[in-house]
């Protein structure tokens, strides 16, 4: 059975990739270039080759990018509306809900996804993550992790979170035409 099964919610057809293998200059490979990717079939090879770890149970993403702020550019000219133009996003602030499993419930094969993360939390390891759309389209971006523990109601599931501390520009791509 697939551990997303019994944790996940909300965010169904969404997945949450990892991992901590470098190329040799100690930076990470980027699976989306020039914001396109070679589809489903080569993604799914990368995230083998590179050794990606999925991280069950997500319950939520976060919005990347935002609005940009706007700077007034008004004049004493401008005599109907006040102008302006567009200026820098907000800094980038990736937070994941993830719905815990269950210690004794762990598949043969699978971390556990609050022992995966806690791990590189308590190291401060850099990592390069992946969130994969259902849509197809995929976001990447190398960050060190923090997390914390949500409280819980009676009868809630159990809940922590993921805090990132983005090291890299976080990058979209979309499969590209001629592998759809």
């Amino acid at each position: 059975m697939d551990p997303d099964a019994k944790v996940q919610v909300a965010t169904l057809g969404t997945a949450l990739y990892y991992t901590t293998q470098q190329k040799p200059d100690g930076t990470f490979e980027f699976i989306g270039q020039n914001g396109s990717y070679a589809g489903e079939e080569a993604l799914l090879s990368k995230l083998s080759e590179n050794r990606y770890q999925r991280i069950y149970g997500l319950a939520s993403t976060p919005d990347f990018g935002g609005q940009p702020n706007t700077i007034d550019t008004t004049t004493l000219d401008n005599t109907k509306a006040e102008t302006s133009v567009l200026g820098l996003q907000p800094a980038a602030e990736v937070t994941y809900e993830i719905n815990m499993m269950t210690f004794a419930d762990v598949p043969k094969g699978v971390q556990h996804n609050l022992r995966a993360v806690k791990a590189m939390a308590d190291d401060k390891v850099k990592a390069h993550w992946i969130v994969v759309k259902a849509s197809g389209v995929i976001i990447e971006y190398d960050a060190t992790t923090n997390i914390s523990y949500t409280a819980d109601a009676q009868q809630d599931i159990e809940k922590f979170s993921i805090y990132h501390d983005v090291k890299s520009d976080i990058a979209v791509s979309l499969p590209n035409e001629t592998s759809m």
